[in-house]
């Protein structure tokens, strides 16, 4: 980006400064207000976080590394901190607590039990026009949400965005077969006259997947859904995450099997060990009440002055400690936290929202 969150402008005294927090692709289209301080310490808790995360990722027994919010306060801002997953399988706490320190440089470091991940599910629906949060399905079984329709610059192409797992099809992840060629509709199962198009291209890593846009003979929406009948414009990409963490500005999610959901930001920056998806330090963990598998692929996303931001793109749920998983109602209640790929990242690959050109 010519602009990077964090880089800001003086406003209106020395106390505040102006940060970049929603892109149009490299164009700011959003600034707000933040107390100096306060975004002095973020800045300087993002430095430490890329170093613990090279530090410590590489160990089996941590499965992510990311930064959220503590009850401590700066100038009554919420100060943040790291956040360290481990795998209870391999190791205990009192493990983890003697190799990883309680804070760096003034930094607190928290170790938390790994929740279990989601199962899959069964879906069903078709909706017009499509638009970000509605069903899709892979030729050959399969399926997931539809995140957002997306002008990609680098291709000079319309396209929908979803999960590479998502596009991958069913039994498979994006790890282990690329879903390049992948035909996918907007359906609950494959739907020749729903066809969207065909997968452009993916990150397994990332887990994102790029559909291009083919079938003329189907209405395809800059809007992101909301219950049956009403859905907002998306705009733009929100990348301010500590701003969300310290407002506890309302989130949105929207998946095909939970359907609208609402909560807040609660982490972000995160890596993470779930096969071969590890965001790379670009994951996003949203707490909305519900997830299931089905939503993978799916927006989460902010609203300002009538308008929806995208925040991430929902890849898997994260359950609560000690969660029996189930493929039921009751599963996807104790599944209330989403973490997915940042919206940041989409728009530094060049993903242009609520444009078609």
């Amino acid at each position: 980006m010519s602009v990077l969150p964090g880089i800001g402008i003086a406003a209106g005294d020395n106390n505040t400064i102006e940060v970049a927090s929603a892109f149009d692709g490299e164009e700011v289209i959003l600034y707000e207000t933040v107390s100096k301080e306060w975004w002095e310490e973020v800045k300087r808790t993002e430095e430490i976080h890329r170093e613990v995360s090279k530090q410590y990722l590489d160990l089996p027994e941590i499965t992510s590394v990311s930064i959220t919010g503590s009850n401590e306060e700066i100038e009554g801002h919420t100060e943040l901190q790291i956040r360290a997953m481990y795998d209870s399988d391999i190791v205990d706490l009192s493990y983890v607590d003697s190799i990883v320190p309680e804070s760096v440089d003034g930094v607190n470091i928290e170790t938390i039990e790994a929740p279990p991940d989601e199962l899959q599910c069964t879906l069903r629906g078709t909706n017009d026009p499509v638009r970000g949060g509605w069903i899709t399905a892979v030729e050959g079984g399969g399926g997931g949400t539809l995140c957002a329709r997306a002008y990609w610059e680098s291709t000079d192409t319309l396209t929908m965005l979803t999960a590479a797992h998502v596009a991958a099809g069913q039994g498979k992840t994006g790890c282990d077969s690329s879903p390049i060629g992948n035909r996918l509709s907007q359906s609950s199962s494959w739907a020749p006259s729903r066809e969207i198009g065909s997968v452009l291209n993916y990150h397994e890593s990332y887990d994102w997947a790029a559909i291009e846009i083919e079938n003329n003979d189907l209405d395809f929406s800059g809007h992101v859904q909301r219950s049956e009948n009403n859905s907002i414009n998306l705009v733009g990409s929100y990348t301010n995450y500590a701003k969300l963490i310290d407002d506890f500005d309302p989130v949105y999610k929207r998946g095909a099997t939970t359907q609208f959901q609402s909560g807040y930001c609660t982490a972000y920056n995160e890596s993470a060990n779930l096969d071969c998806v590890t965001f790379n330090g670009e994951g996003v963990e949203v707490e909305v009440g519900q997830t299931a598998a089905g939503d993978s692929g799916g927006p989460t996303y902010t609203i300002i002055n009538n308008d929806a931001f995208l925040v991430s793109l929902h890849a898997v749920g994260r359950g609560s400690l000690g969660d029996v998983a189930e493929c039921s109602p009751t599963d996807a209640r104790e599944r209330p936290r989403s973490v997915g790929l940042s919206s940041e990242f989409l728009s530094d690959s060049g993903f242009r929202f609520g444009r078609t050109s």
